[in-house]
């Protein structure tokens, strides 16, 4: 049951990889073969890796060889994360990631089209609480407390704040490339959970699982408060608002790359910011029937918050679930049940119609 591990050497994946080796034997994939080395060492004898880097399909194969499934930790720019994706299922195993970009889940959708229906293996991107899964678990959830099915709701609006967020290069680069792609700005506030408030928020080219795929994309809003200004990380937020500048004065490639470098390098880590500082909200609103249903989660620990996720949806995979193809969390495991099951692990803490209680 070999487990493989691309972007072994990242924040997410070195948390994940202890959990996942006590599983099974695991391989560790990248390109720095040191980290890989001490990765895999710190797995107590339960990891072998393999040196690949994202555009070396060849190496790549030989790394996924005999795994069932392959979880891709890296920020990797959407081609890349495509030919990862298209690798891992060539070789017959079934694939998630961290990736909360919406261009990567469809730049992954568009390259293996029926493949891993061919294969008889899953594909589940964006397995992750800021941006990804964890918003359509909410959405999902919040749908069937409106009407008890999932039938098309008339909107969801999904807004996402962080604080204190000790942010990785990888995980600051993958924010980034997401302003860059947003072709307008609009704005508006969100109410949520404490300790946020109402927030200012702007719109953003968030994942969200595969809720484009179960809903129509026409009725899906995604917004981003980017530096609540009470609690933010001094160094995500500088850098966040200085791509929203650059971006709103027109100026977003030579002058973005050049005021941004500095920051990207001293922010390996905000180490000022203390542990019980770290927050993060996903709030979703359904609109059915004229009437708008509010789920809302509230976390900690980001990185062990997608690491609980990732451990969640592998058990699915790995299980008799059924499916096969390019699926959401969500059709994976029961969205009620998700939840449930994070908050039992300390993660989240979920409220439901804005009622200031647990749900």
């Amino acid at each position: 049951m070999t487990i493989a591990l691309y972007g072994a050497t990242g924040r997410t994946a070195r948390e994940l990889a202890p959990h996942l080796a006590a599983r099974g034997p695991i391989v560790l994939v990248g390109r720095d073969a040191a980290g890989l080395a001490a990765a895999a060492a710190a797995c107590g004898g339960r990891a072998q890796y393999c040196v690949a880097r994202s555009d070396d399909v060849d190496a790549l194969r030989r790394s996924f060889a005999g795994a069932r499934v392959v979880v891709q930790c890296a920020s990797l720019a959407a081609d890349d994360a495509a030919r990862v994706a298209a690798c891992t299922v060539a070789a017959g195993a079934s694939y998630l990631d961290v990736c909360a970009d919406a261009s990567v889940a469809e730049a992954i959708a568009a390259e293996l089209d029926d493949a891993p229906d061919r294969a008889g293996v899953v594909v589940c991107p964006g397995v992750a609480p800021i941006g990804g899964a964890l918003a359509e678990w909410l959405a999902v959830a919040a749908l069937r407390r409106r009407t008890g099915e999932l039938t098309a709701p008339e909107s969801i609006e999904l807004g996402f704040c962080s604080a204190g967020l000790a942010s990785t290069p990888g995980s600051l680069r993958s924010a980034l490339r997401m302003l860059l792609a947003t072709p307008a700005w609009s704005t508006r506030t969100i109410d949520f959970p404490p300790p946020f408030a109402r927030e200012q928020c702007f719109s953003f080219p968030l994942g969200c699982g595969r809720l484009g795929q179960l809903f129509p994309r026409a009725a899906i809003r995604t917004w981003a408060a980017l530096a609540p200004p009470t609690i933010g990380s001094a160094t995500t937020a500088r850098a966040l608002w200085v791509a929203h500048g650059l971006l709103r004065s027109g100026d977003a490639s030579h002058a973005l790359a050049s005021a941004l470098a500095p920051m990207l390098e001293a922010a390996s880590i905000d180490r000022d910011d203390a542990p019980e500082r770290l927050r993060f909200a996903v709030v979703a609103h359904v609109t059915s029937g004229g009437r708008t249903t509010a789920i809302s989660a509230v976390g900690q620990r980001p990185y062990a918050t997608t690491v609980a996720m990732q451990r969640l949806v592998v058990s699915a995979v790995l299980g008799e679930h059924g499916r096969t193809g390019i699926v959401g969390a969500a059709e994976l495991i029961r969205a009620e049940e998700a939840l449930d099951w994070l908050v039992a692990e300390g993660e989240l803490r979920v409220f439901a119609d804005d009622a200031g209680g647990p749900a």
